[in-house]
């Protein structure tokens, strides 16, 4: 049983702790004061190494939000907090007597790309061999997400998410819950 939740930074909040927790706990509070990044911490901590489970935090339904023009990057960039230079969200649970740390930093990059790297990034998939050579020939300077996630202070997965990214490119990875524990 989770018994206290401490948040660093995610989303809009800046420093947030709950402890004392029982089985049954209620959250309420006004609209946007946080109720929904609490959930979304706890449905990450079920895999919190998995970029799958962290895309699933994208708060629009995935193919709603990219036909509505909100990317990929978009979506993960939203999980920091909007105010801070660095971009990192961090949160400790409790539960029983482990203590698991959750951190997963962020670096925005540009780099340039040419339009071919471009287009299949956007997803888009029909052009003849013709344009595909005039592609290759141009560039576009784009923003990259350079994410880091830790647990325990032990880097456990990497990902970059390019703007305009239509598609996440992960490796499969079996779902587990992460119960290491640091003592203290």
């Amino acid at each position: 049983m989770i018994s206290s939740i401490e948040v660093d930074s995610f989303r809009g909040i800046k420093s947030f702790k709950l402890e004392n927790l029982s089985q049954v706990n209620i959250l309420t509070g006004n609209n946007n004061c946080g109720k929904t990044s609490i959930l979304e911490i706890l449905d990450s901590f079920g895999q919190p190494d998995d970029f799958r489970r962290w895309r699933s935090l994208i708060r629009k339904d995935v193919r709603t939000a990219l036909r509505a023009g909100v990317s990929y990057y978009e979506g993960f960039y939203n999980l920091f907090g909007i105010n801070l230079e660095e971009k990192y969200l961090r949160y400790v649970i409790v539960e029983d007597s482990d203590i698991t740390e959750v951190s997963v930093f962020a670096n925005v990059v540009e780099e340039e790309i040419n339009d071919k790297e471009y287009m299949d990034m956007a997803g888009v998939v029909s052009i003849s061999e013709e344009q595909e050579t005039e592609l290759s020939d141009m560039v576009h300077l784009v923003s990259r997400l350079d994410m880091e996630a830790e647990i325990n202070g032990k880097s456990v997965r990497k990902l970059s998410i390019y703007d305009a990214q239509k598609g996440l490119r992960l490796p499969f990875q079996k779902g587990k819950k992460y119960t290491s524990t640091v003592s203290g």
